[in-house]
């Protein structure tokens, strides 16, 4: 099984914590990032992994992330997961 990539992220509020790396995502113009991360836990009687997306930006040492707010750029980031799921 392959180990996965913990960093340790800084909140808006300016909160330590460290994720576990599900993958990266970059916007077809390369000027947005985002993360898909986990923080360990689990939900429902199936215990699936409870998943999160957050815009991603690198503010030495650390990375900074911050919610998606608005409902285009959510549609964005459900483009691209689709893409990484249909992808052969």
């Amino acid at each position: 099984m392959e180990e996965n990539e913990i960093v340790e992220l800084v909140d808006s509020l300016g909160n330590k914590k460290e994720i576990e790396v599900v993958t990266y995502l970059t916007s077809p113009d390369k000027l947005r990032h985002y993360v898909v991360y986990t923080k360990g836990e689990r939900r429902g009687e199936a215990k699936n992994r409870v998943i999160y997306v957050s815009k991603i930006y690198k503010d030495a040492p650390n990375f900074r992330i911050e919610e998606i707010t608005s409902d285009a750029e959510w549609s964005d980031v459900q483009r691209l997961l689709k893409q990484i799921a249909n992808a052969d």
